[in-house]
């Protein structure tokens, strides 16, 4: 009779042969892209052009679907801090480098620079119609620069400097053109609005922030309307003031935004109004009261072709109120 092994000296099943793992490692990059520093839309809409902290300028198509076409990189010390489109494809960038140029789509380089002068360049506007670039500086002025084009039919083959206007008494920071029309506006770190007429080279009017217990005010963002007479600003205590710009008195003022109002924009009528802040929020305004106007094709302009004009009122009506409508 056969006896069993104990179970200590019982036979182990054999391990298997080794084989191959194959070992697969994978990394992430912690990718931070550069902050994005302004937007700017071209006269079509067909177009954006993004500027970004580092110098980079991007330029999305907005057709069907949005692309991103090209991406201009930013040399060092090269800033983006505003953009603007002229007529046609002709875009502008300025910084706080103190330079405005003028880019190059096809070569992703500038074609034309200019160095304004004034330390640095916080914000610009393009006036197409009369060949102008208005820039608000650092040491408190606004600079005109001459860009050719629609004003005379020519395309010069340098940027060259123009007037200085008036002087806020700190850096100016936004500026507006009136659309088709001779008058800007601009706003400064002192809490100060200057209503300019480019031709006379003179300041019309000078606004000033209701003041602020315990702390100054700072004008963001300003928006002249195509009257000349209507102007809205947002500033550092969350605001976002209209004005009548002729007698430089405050007609409404909404306080919806928790921190500063960085930016405002109104549609092509001019009667919807958005501002965005550094809160997240963005509000809605919209104008009631006044019939908006509508693109008709003119006769002609002074170089023989076709122009276009809003037919809109003249001046505002006591009845034109700015009403708060939505915000998120």
């Amino acid at each position: 009779m056969k006896q069993k092994k104990p179970a200590s000296t019982r036979e182990k099943p054999r391990a298997a042969p080794a084989q191959d793992v194959a070992v697969h490692r994978c990394r992430f990059v912690d990718w931070m892209p550069s902050s994005i520093e302004c937007l700017a839309f071209g006269a079509d809409c067909s177009r954006l052009a993004l500027g970004r902290a580092n110098g980079d300028i991007e330029i999305f198509s907005l057709g069907s679907s949005w692309q991103r076409e090209l991406t201009i990189r930013g040399a060092a010390g090269m800033s983006a801090r505003s953009l603007a489109w002229g007529d046609g494809s002709r875009l502008f960038s300025a910084g706080l480098d103190g330079f405005v140029y003028e880019w190059d789509l096809a070569a992703l380089a500038p074609c034309r620079t200019l160095d304004v002068g004034a330390s640095g360049i916080w914000a610009i506007d393009v006036h197409p119609g009369l060949g102008l670039i208005a820039a608000a500086c650092e040491d408190g002025t606004v600079r005109l620069i001459r860009i050719g084009g629609e004003a005379d039919g020519t395309n010069p083959p340098e940027l060259s400097p123009g007037p200085t206007l008036g002087r806020h008494s700190a850096r100016a920071l936004c500026v507006s053109w009136q659309a088709g029309g001779p008058h800007l506006a601009s706003g400064g770190a002192d809490g100060s609005i200057l209503l300019h007429h480019a031709p006379s080279r003179t300041t019309v009017q000078s606004m000033a922030l209701p003041a602020v217990p315990g702390r100054g005010a700072v004008v963001w963002s300003v928006r002249l309307l195509a009257d000349a007479r209507s102007l809205l600003s947002g500033d550092s205590a969350g605001r976002v003031t209209v004005w009548d710009a002729k007698h430089g008195t405050v007609l409404t003022t909404f306080a919806e935004h928790e921190a500063d109002v960085s930016c405002v924009a109104v549609d092509e009528d001019e009667g919807v109004c958005y501002a965005g802040g550094l809160d997240g929020k963005m509000i809605c305004l919209q104008l009631h009261g006044r019939a908006l106007g509508r693109a008709e094709r003119t006769g002609g302009s002074a170089g023989g072709a076709g122009g276009v004009a809003l037919a809109r009122s003249k001046a505002p009506s006591s009845h034109w109120r700015w009403l708060f409508h939505s915000s998120r």
